[in-house]
């Protein structure tokens, strides 16, 4: 898993943009951000879209879901991810 700087540096490029000379941030989906990180860095958290893991096992599956609430829980702690039930 990531280090914590790292991951809080690489959400706040996905999420901070210039405008008129300010910053502004806008929200994204963890959907969003996992496929961001994958499309600008390769950083592969779950890989269940990918072609290569479309005839994944049954332990492939469930460690790609482990990563994925494993991310969450990072985010949590950077606070950079809320969940809304």
């Amino acid at each position: 898993m990531l280090g914590t700087r790292l991951l809080e540096a690489l959400v706040q490029i996905q999420v901070l943009h210039l405008e008129d000379d300010k910053f502004i941030t806008q929200s994204l989906s963890i959907e969003e951000l996992m496929r961001n990180l994958k499309d600008c860095y390769g950083l592969i958290i779950n890989g269940l879209e990918e072609k290569r893991f479309q005839n994944a096992d049954l332990h492939t599956h469930l460690a790609f879901k482990e990563n994925v609430e494993a991310f969450k829980i990072k985010l949590r702690q950077i606070g950079f991810y809320n969940d809304f039930k």
